[in-house]
């Protein structure tokens, strides 16, 4: 399910300060760049940070500190190559505890920057790195959540557990890993085993609504309506003591299919700055079948993600273009979707793509990208028949010449 995403949200090194220093010159020192950069990040004003931080390198090229927050401010700037280069900056091949302390922070960074770039494979290897840093052992839970969600993003489950299982050994009380695991334990049918982590989440956090929708999402995937429902009516009667506890009941109603009331709660989480709902609002326009407002609301929820893209939600979009008969732009919603790396969203991502391009007469690209899809996803029977449609609208469909 899509949230108001808060986790994996870029930290930076050190603190901000309260205010800028000066030095008696008027001119301003590395440090007073440094400092001024920080201010300006905690502010979210990235784009000002960024060049502070720059001149702070230009003036100082011996602080990691300064390539580190200066690469990870490049994150919130999207700059992901350029902060690439920051964080090797900031790595040294010295055995010495200050420099440890930085090099994994800057293998972190460079995990967070790969990440968000949907390199996965890379980010892994940059997060393992910096867990094989005993130093600084106050990031290796932050650590262990990216590499688990990453581990994800590559369908690798069985790791993921694993990576979530060695933060629960050390950290019990780490409800989040308990959670993600249940996820990944429903995916990989161990149901038993994931709505027993699901309690133990809900054990730690009682009014975490999150929680709740995932045990609802896997007994209903179990075929236990009235225990999914059950589940539900407990989140309701959750206190709301706050606007985002209203955005949840908000997302209860949706999935109690109370459609009518869920759009006037959506309508309000939206000026409450909760621009999740907009996905909501897509699903529900989908459902009623008014295929332009699906459309808006996902191109608007799109437009607020920033670095955390949702590779389900541009296939939406495009499923919502293609209703429209708008072949071009659900083209390029499953493209965009394609491009985000995100292989739990790959196959439909993937099917639908050949489907626009089948609907634009495109048939050439269209035969290539089935021929491909067939080997990835050789379980489709479905496609592998559309296969040999799509080579009846080859030029020269008798011979194949493009499979060799």
């Amino acid at each position: 399910m899509v949230k108001r995403i808060r986790r994996g949200k870029v930290i930076l090194a050190a603190l901000a300060v309260m205010f800028i220093a000066t030095s008696c010159g008027g001119k301003m020192s590395a440090s007073d760049y440094y400092k001024q950069g920080m201010k300006q990040y905690k502010a979210e004003k990235y784009e000002d940070a960024s060049a502070s931080l720059k001149e702070a390198v230009k003036k100082n090229p011996n602080k990691a500190e300064y390539y580190i927050d200066y690469g990870m401010t490049l994150i919130q700037c999207q700059n992901y190559e350029e902060a690439l280069i920051q964080f090797d900056k900031a790595i040294l091949d010295k055995d010495n505890k200050i420099v440890r302390e930085n090099n994994k922070m800057a293998y972190r960074g460079k995990g967070i920057a790969y990440y968000c770039s949907a390199d996965y494979e890379a980010a892994i290897k940059e997060f393992q790195n910096a867990l094989n840093i005993a130093d600084r052992s106050d990031l290796d839970v932050d650590l262990g959540f990216y590499l688990g969600d990453a581990q994800t993003k590559m369908l690798d489950q069985t790791g993921a557990i694993e990576t979530y299982t060695k933060i629960i050994d050390r950290h019990p009380d780490q409800s989040d890993a308990y959670y993600k695991r249940a996820i990944l334990e429903g995916q990989t049918g161990s149901l038993e085993d994931s709505i027993a982590d699901f309690d133990k989440a809900i054990s730690y956090e009682k009014e975490n609504y999150e929680y709740y929708f995932g045990k609802y999402a896997i007994l209903l995937e179990q075929g236990d309506n009235a225990g999914a429902q059950e589940v539900l009516t407990k989140a309701l009667a959750i206190k709301t003591k706050s606007k985002e506890d209203y955005y949840n009941v908000a997302i209860i109603h949706f999935y109690q299919e109370n459609y009518d009331t869920a759009k006037a709660e959506f309508a309000e989480a939206i000026n409450n700055g909760f621009t999740g709902a907009y996905y909501y609002l897509g699903e529900i326009a989908m459902v009623e079948k008014d295929y332009e407002t699906a459309a808006s609301n996902y191109e608007q929820y799109i437009q607020t993600m920033g670095t955390q893209k949702s590779a389900m939600v541009y296939n939406q979009l495009g499923e919502a273009y293609l209703k429209l008969k708008s072949y071009d732009q659900a083209l390029q919603a499953f493209e965009d979707g394609i491009a985000l790396n995100d292989n739990s969203v790959m196959q439909p991502l993937k099917y639908n793509q050949i489907i626009a391009l089948e609907y634009k007469s495109d048939f050439k690209n269209a035969y290539k990208k089935a021929k491909k899809y067939v080997k990835e996803y050789p379980e489709d029977e479905g496609m592998s028949k559309e296969v040999q449609f799509l080579k009846t609208r080859q030029k020269g469909a008798l011979v194949d010449n493009t499979t060799k």
